[in-house]
């Protein structure tokens, strides 16, 4: 979960360190399942280069009835 005071924009940085928490679950687990990345945040993401590795995004209008 990531807090922001405006959509959340994925950095090159924080892709890969995404990139590789999904190799040390995989291979702690060895699951051959698949793996989804979903964005659960406040305001929703920044559409970049980086977003598309993410599967799902849940946004606060979508927890709550506002």
């Amino acid at each position: 979960m990531k807090y922001s005071k405006s959509s959340y924009t994925i950095t090159s940085d924080y892709a890969d360190e995404l990139a590789r928490k999904r190799i040390v679950f995989q291979t702690t687990t060895g699951t051959k399942k698949a793996i989804h990345s979903i964005m659960v945040t406040t305001d929703g993401l920044t559409r970049n280069e980086y977003r598309g590795d993410i599967q799902a995004e849940i946004q606060l209008d979508d927890l709550y009835e506002l």
